[in-house]
């Protein structure tokens, strides 16, 4: 079933002191594309995250911000160096006293001493994996919802369309298979009037060949033999499990490549008119498909 490939899903799950955040938005584009903001701290996570979203999502630009707040005690983003601060605490209280001062050691120059305050490079982030999943799955569930609801109005809008463009060529069918017998009934006519005044008597074998030829060169029953083939083409991808957005702008081309062709050989009031609003609807469903995953 189709797809739309604009949707909004978020969550958020804490257990104990941590919390994780997700959050995604998702746009039309003709491939997949995935722009996850997350903290460098974190980054080992990243693709983790962008597996499990194009395991579900195969097209359009996927916008994913994601946060971890961790509160425990052993997750510090950054950790004392104890001795090297006690260090420091004596050196610096050797020296006052070597210089005589009376200012106290303040902790603030202990903590800009080098090497006192450290990053924390000792991260274990895959401790987070199974929280992380639940959010990833409440999110992902939700955004796939969002899809499919909006993908089940554009596949409404299709039939709808579909269904508007298979009467305009029915009517296109109708009116061209008697193509033969009216343009051999118009050139009969002009003929007769054109001679009407001579003796010159016609020859109905040759007049048949001409109308015969002119009937041939805007015989349209190969068009809408392809443009049937293709409208039915439409609805099996239309309910095709596989996205077919891009199946479904293919053909549409092919559509109105078929259509084009079809109105310049026929000059039928009728016939072009139908044309028209074939093309119409074409665009429209262009439009449309544009955003179908």
């Amino acid at each position: 079933m189709i797809s739309s490939m604009t949707s909004y899903a978020r969550s958020e799950k804490s257990v104990d002191n941590v919390k994780i955040f997700i959050e995604a938005r998702t746009y039309n584009s003709r491939f997949l594309d995935i722009a996850l903001k997350i903290s460098s701290d974190f980054a080992d996570l990243e693709e983790i995250i962008k597996k499990r979203v194009s395991a579900v999502i195969s097209r359009g630009r996927v916008e994913i911000k994601f946060h971890i707040e961790d509160l425990s005690e052993n997750d510090a983003l950054f950790y004392l160096d104890y001795d090297r601060a006690r260090a420091y605490y004596n050196m610096y209280e050797k020296l006052k006293n070597e210089l005589g001062l009376s200012e106290e050691v303040k902790m603030e120059q202990i903590l800009r001493s080098e090497g006192v305050l450290k990053k924390n490079d000792r991260k274990d982030n895959s401790k987070y994996l199974g929280l992380l999943n639940e959010v990833m799955d409440e999110m992902l569930s939700d955004l796939v919802k969002m899809r499919k609801v909006e993908g089940e109005v554009i596949y409404n809008d299709f039939c709808e369309r579909l269904s508007t463009i298979e009467s305009l060529v029915k009517e296109i069918e109708t009116e061209s298979e008697n193509g033969a017998k009216e343009y051999y009934n118009k050139l009969s006519l002009r003929i007769k009037e054109l001679v009407a005044s001579s003796d010159i008597e016609i020859d109905q074998t040759r007049l048949a060949q001409e109308a015969a030829f002119l009937a041939d060169k805007t015989d349209v029953s190969e068009e809408i033999l392809r443009i049937k083939s293709h409208l039915v083409q439409y609805k099996k991808y239309m309910e095709s499990n596989n996205p077919p957005g891009r199946n479904l702008n293919f053909l549409l081309q092919e559509l109105h490549r078929e259509i084009n062709t079809l109105g310049v050989k026929q000059g039928n009031v009728l016939i072009s008119k139908n044309c028209v609003e074939i093309k119409s609807e074409l665009e429209k469903l262009r439009e449309q498909v544009q955003n179908v995953e």
